[in-house]
Formats: C-alpha cells, sequence, structure tokens
C-alpha cells in the first residue's frame, strides 16, 4: 500500500513537473529566423565579390538571441561556401546568434542548391530556415576598340590612341587587355594602349581581353590605313 501511494505521489509530481515545463514552453517568446532576401543570385568562383554588389550578401536575422541558444548551417551544399568576418561556416558549425548578422555566399560550380540553417532555443525547440542559392555560368568578357590618330611631331612617326575601354564584362571585371600591332603582342592592365607607327599603308591591330576568372574573350581585329 505504502509502495502504491509513493507511486501515485511520484505521477503526479512528474505531471506536474510536465505540466510547467509545457507552461514555461507556451509563454517563451516564438522562434523567428528570417533573411533579408529569398535567393542568392551569385556568379561561380567569385570569391572576392569582384564588382562589390549585394548579390552575394546575405543578412539573417534572428528575433530575442537571448533566448536562443544555437544557430547552426545545416545542410549538405559542399560546394557552396559561407564566410562570416573572413571565417568559412561550414555544415554543423555554429553562427554567432545577434539580431542580424551579414555573411558572404560564393560557390565552386554553377546550379541551384539550398542552404539550410537551424535555429535551437533553450528550451529545445527548434526552427529550419532556408535560402536559395542561384549559381550562374561566368559570362565570357567581348572585346571592342576604338582608335584615333594623334598628332604627329616628329617625322616618320605616326602615334595612335586604342582605346578598347568599351569592352564589356557585365558580371565581373576585366584584369587584363592583349594588344595586337602586326601579330606583336603586348599585355597591359590598363584599357588605353598607345603605339607609333613608322610607316604609313594598312596596319592590323588586334585586341583579346582575359576577365578576373581567367576567361579569355574571342580576338577581334581592325584594320588602321595610316597615311
Amino acid at each position: 500500500m505504502k509502495e502504491m501511494i509513493l507511486c501515485g505521489w511520484w505521477l503526479l509530481l512528474v505531471a506536474a513537473c510536465s505540466n510547467k515545463y509545457e507552461s514555461i514552453k507556451a509563454s517563451a517568446p516564438k522562434q523567428e529566423l528570417s533573411f533579408n532576401k529569398d535567393t542568392v543570385r551569385i556568379r561561380e568562383r567569385d570569391t572576392t565579390n569582384a564588382l562589390w554588389t549585394d548579390r552575394g550578401r546575405l543578412t539573417i536575422y534572428c528575433k530575442d538571441p537571448d533566448h536562443q541558444l544555437n544557430l547552426l548551417r545545416d545542410d549538405t551544399c559542399s560546394s557552396v561556401h559561407v564566410l562570416y568576418r573572413g571565417n568559412e561556416i561550414k555544415a554543423g558549425q555554429s553562427l554567432p546568434l545577434m539580431d542580424s548578422i551579414q555573411v558572404f555566399v560564393f560557390a565552386d560550380v554553377p546550379g541551384m542548391c539550398l542552404l539550410d540553417f537551424l535555429l535551437t532555443d533553450r528550451l529545445g525547440r527548434t526552427m529550419q530556415k532556408s535560402v536559395v542559392v542561384d549559381c550562374r555560368s561566368n559570362q565570357r568578357p567581348a572585346a571592342h576598340f576604338m582608335w584615333w590618330a594623334e598628332a604627329q611631331t616628329q617625322p616618320q612617326s605616326w602615334p595612335y590612341v586604342i582605346d578598347a575601354s568599351t569592352s564589356s564584362k557585365p558580371d565581373g571585371l576585366i584584369t587584363r587587355y592583349d594588344f595586337s600591332v602586326n601579330g606583336q603582342w603586348m599585355s597591359s592592365t590598363q584599357s588605353v594602349f598607345k603605339w607609333i607607327f613608322h610607316a604609313k599603308g594598312e596596319q592590323v591591330v588586334g585586341l583579346s581581353v582575359t576577365d578576373d576568372l581567367g576567361q579569355a574573350s574571342d580576338t577581334v581585329y581592325q584594320k588602321i590605313n595610316v597615311q
């Protein structure tokens, strides 16, 4: 009989504790995890954010961070990298708990995947939120140039300006200009190139440009009739 009474009291105690826990859980602040965008649209291998846009930047918002226990990256996208203050946050690793934090996202290869984050509060409640990462292929740059003659200051010398600043690379940067004059190639990081011809007649000028990921354009040629 004594054992039955003790067992009854134990069950009542467990039920009371359980009800108290559920009451605390119900009155605790609601978990909220959100992002500043639904889709992160980036270019492959853009590890430095070459154009300094907000495309690779993702802001994570967490309501009442003091009531939370952990914020984890929780996905299997091994080709997608998340950086926080220069340090990579890999799957299963934690991010700081703050009202908002900004991370930088880049990817090794083109494609789409879900970047998942798991928020756990101090009561053990969890909330998962995903953002789409849309990684586009690097676009090939396009070479284009103009030219004009400058004033002649010396005999048998005809100075010309070759201006390649109209070459285009919408999703990145042009980092190298390769100029060709009658088959002689010269490389430069500047888009404007000056050349002095020492003979009249038809001259052939070519241009190829290379972007920040090492992809080169087609080579374009123009003929200059030096007179």
